[in-house]
C-alpha cells in the first residue's frame, strides 16, 4: 500500500510543514486512546475537488469530542473552512483528510483536568484501501465491543483497537479482511466499515444491513441506504443477522470512505463453514450499486451534488 502525507498540516488554525508539528509521547491520547477523529474523501471532479459529505463528517467530529469532553476551540464552520483550505493546498496530490482532536502533551491521568485540545487536519494520498476485486472474509474470533461499555456511535480511537486485533488476526490466516461478530452472536461489521447483503427474488432485491444499536453507523452506509430508496425504490433492512443466515444471500459487500463499495467473494464461519456470493460478477447488484456510487462522489449526479463540498 502506497502513502503520500502533504507537506502542511492544520493545526490550530495555522499551517505547518509536516515535519515541524510534533506532539511529545507524554499524551493522554495516546496513553488511554481518547483521540477522536474522521476520514474523509475529495474527488477531482469537473468542478473542482469536492469533499463527499464534509458537513456531516465535522459534525460527527465534534459530536465524538463532545462524548469524551473535548472543549474545542472551533466552531464547526472553521473546522469546515480549514479542510475546504488544506485541500486548495494538496489537491493535485492527496485524496483523504484526517482532522484528529487530541489533548495537549502533559495531560495525563484517568479523570480529564484540562480539556481544551489539540486539532489537528492532515491530509494524504493512498491507493484504494481494499481490492478493485472481490474480497475472501474471515469470521473473526473476537467480538464487536459491546454498546454499554462505550458510546457506540462516536469515532473514538481507542475503539479501534478492537478493529486492529481483528483485522490483524485474519489476514495473518491469508485473508482479506475480518467480519465481527457481537457479543450476542449476530453480525455487526467489518473492523472499519459496515455490511450490506443482497438476494434477489424474481425481479426484485432485498437487502439487509446490521441494526445500528451495536455498530458505527458510517456515513457511507447512509449514503448507500438513501441512494437504494431514492434511485432504486429499495428500502433497506436493518437485521439481526447470525452468521447460519448468510448463505441465504446471493451478494454481499462493504462499504466505507476509504473503501467505497467493496464486492465480497466469500465469507467464512469460525468453524470452516464457506458462504461464497456472486458479488465480483460485473452484472452483479454489487456491480451496479459500486458505479452508482462513484457517480454521486464524482459529481456527475445532479440528485447528489448538495453532497459534495
Amino acid at each position: 500500500m502506497s502513502w503520500l502525507q502533504t507537506p502542511v498540516i492544520w493545526k490550530n488554525w495555522v499551517f505547518s510543514p509536516r515535519e515541524d508539528v510534533q506532539d511529545h509521547h507524554i499524551n493522554h491520547s495516546l496513553h488511554y486512546g481518547t483521540g477522536v477523529f474522521e476520514w474523509m474523501r475529495f474527488y477531482n471532479t469537473s468542478q473542482w475537488p469536492k469533499i463527499f459529505r464534509l458537513d456531516d463528517h465535522i459534525t460527527r467530529l465534534l459530536y465524538s469530542a463532545w462524548v469524551v469532553w473535548y472543549e474545542v476551540p472551533y466552531t464547526h464552520q472553521q473546522l469546515v473552512d480549514a479542510c475546504k483550505q488544506l485541500v486548495q493546498k494538496c489537491w493535485e496530490i492527496a485524496w483523504y483528510i484526517r482532522p484528529l482532536i487530541y489533548f495537549k502533551p502533559w495531560a495525563m491521568g484517568i479523570k480529564i483536568k484540562d480539556p481544551i485540545p489539540e486539532v489537528a487536519i492532515s491530509a494524504r494520498k493512498r491507493w484504494k484501501y481494499l481490492s478493485e476485486d472481490a474480497i475472501r472474509v474471515k469470521i473473526s474470533r473476537f467480538r464487536r465491543i459491546h454498546p454499554d461499555t462505550t458510546v457506540i456511535d462516536a469515532k473514538i480511537s481507542g475503539h479501534y483497537v478492537n478493529s486492529v486485533l481483528a483485522s490483524q488476526d485474519v489476514v495473518s490466516q491469508w485473508y482479506d479482511e475480518a467480519l465481527l461478530l457481537d457479543t450476542t452472536w449476530h453480525v455487526a461489521e467489518w473492523p472499519w466499515a459496515n455490511i450490506f447483503f443482497v438476494k434477489k427474488v424474481a425481479d426484485w432485491y432485498h437487502v439487509a444491513t446490521p441494526q445500528t444499536w451495536h455498530i458505527l453507523p458510517g456515513l457511507t452506509r447512509d449514503a448507500i441506504c438513501t441512494m437504494l430508496a431514492k434511485s432504486y425504490s429499495i428500502h433497506v433492512q436493518q437485521s439481526l443477522l447470525v452468521s447460519s443466515d448468510l448463505g441465504w444471500y446471493d451478494e454481499a459487500f462493504f462499504v466505507w470512505t476509504a473503501a467505497e463499495v467493496t464486492a465480497i467473494w466469500s465469507i467464512t464461519d469460525q468453524d470452516g463453514t464457506e458462504y461464497v456470493f456472486t458479488s465480483g460478477q460485473s452484472d452483479s447488484f454489487v456491480s451496479m450499486i459500486k458505479h452508482a456510487y462513484m457517480d454521486i462522489v464524482c459529481w456527475k449526479n445532479p440528485e447528489y451534488t448538495h453532497r459534495l463540498s
